[in-house]
């Protein structure tokens, strides 16, 4: 994922920016411990989403999956820098081949 414009901790911001306009929380947190091993993702609690990260995250780990769980979203009505809307957008065509795929 190669942005010129935009450098990897500012692409974050922008994607957290985003998260919180669309009322999802972004929390993060050890999630590595006992038996969970997970990097994190979008969930839903009490009736709200939110996006749980594992804080010892490379910034591109974080990236792609605040932007794997914007992807779920209508973002269309949002303003975003377009290198933003084009990760969005990248991510929400593989998941889209990746379902597809799991159907056939």
């Amino acid at each position: 994922m190669k942005s010129e414009g935009l450098n990897k901790e500012k692409i974050l911001e922008q994607l957290e920016e985003l998260a919180q306009r669309l009322s999802v929380k972004i929390t993060y947190d050890s999630l590595r411990e006992g038996n969970i091993n997970t990097k994190g993702g979008l969930c839903k609690v009490s009736g709200n989403y939110r996006i749980l990260i594992e804080r010892r995250l490379t910034t591109n780990e974080k990236i792609d999956i605040i932007a794997n769980s914007i992807a779920r979203f209508d973002i269309n009505d949002y303003y975003m820098p377009p290198e933003i809307r084009d990760i969005i957008a990248s991510l929400s065509v593989l998941s889209a081949e990746q379902a597809g795929s799991r159907q056939e």
